[in-house]
């Protein structure tokens, strides 16, 4: 759902009503819908993520320890990433050509 605003200090925020917009600004529907996912998010979805992220993450080092094709794992919550190399493990930061491919998990 589309959704946008403009936030500043209000010594920035000064502005006559209607002299500035947003092109998602104002939608009824989306703002229900953002309303909706804070208070999801408040009631424990937040929690989740970052539990089941620690476990996956635990896992992904697991597997990393086993298949040398597993190079650099990061990420917080379920938001995570995983590069590989067809090569090896490559030292993190090097030459994309030699740090192989990334894909986010």
């Amino acid at each position: 759902m589309p959704l946008g605003a403009t936030v500043s200090q209000s010594e920035v925020m000064d502005w006559v009503p209607g002299s500035h917009a947003s092109t998602f600004g104002g939608n009824p529907i989306s703002c229900r819908a953002a309303l909706a996912t804070i208070e999801l998010l408040e009631e424990g979805l937040i929690e989740n993520a970052s539990r089941i992220g620690g476990y996956i993450l635990e896992e992904l080092i697991q597997l990393q320890k086993e298949f040398e094709l597993i190079g650099d794992i990061r990420g917080k919550g379920l938001m995570m990433v995983l590069s590989s190399s067809e090569t090896g493990r490559q030292r993190k930061g090097g030459p994309r050509e030699k740090r192989g491919h990334s894909g986010l998990f």
